[in-house]
């Protein structure tokens, strides 16, 4: 009997190399959805633990001089520095 990785597998080899890599990505994604249910810390995907959409990369300016990268969730802003 087949595993379910092998299911997947054959499924995707049917299509296109484009449509393969837009199916590849849905179904890491909804395996990154399955461990958060099941209780894996959302952050160490990447993603936003109030509104589970994925962070993406910002440009800060902490101090006034410097641009520092960080992760932030482009809805609540959660990750984002709070700044004065």
């Amino acid at each position: 009997m087949k595993t379910l990785k092998e299911i997947e597998e054959n499924i995707i080899s049917s299509f296109d190399s484009e449509t393969q890599e837009k199916i590849a990505k849905i179904i890491e994604i909804e395996h990154i959805f399955d461990m958060i249910e099941e209780g894996h810390d959302a952050m160490t995907f990447g993603v936003c633990p109030h509104c589970f959409i994925f962070l993406e990369s910002r440009m800060f300016d902490i101090d006034g001089t410097n641009l520092e990268e960080i992760e932030a969730c482009p809805k609540c802003n959660y990750g984002a520095p709070t700044l004065s």
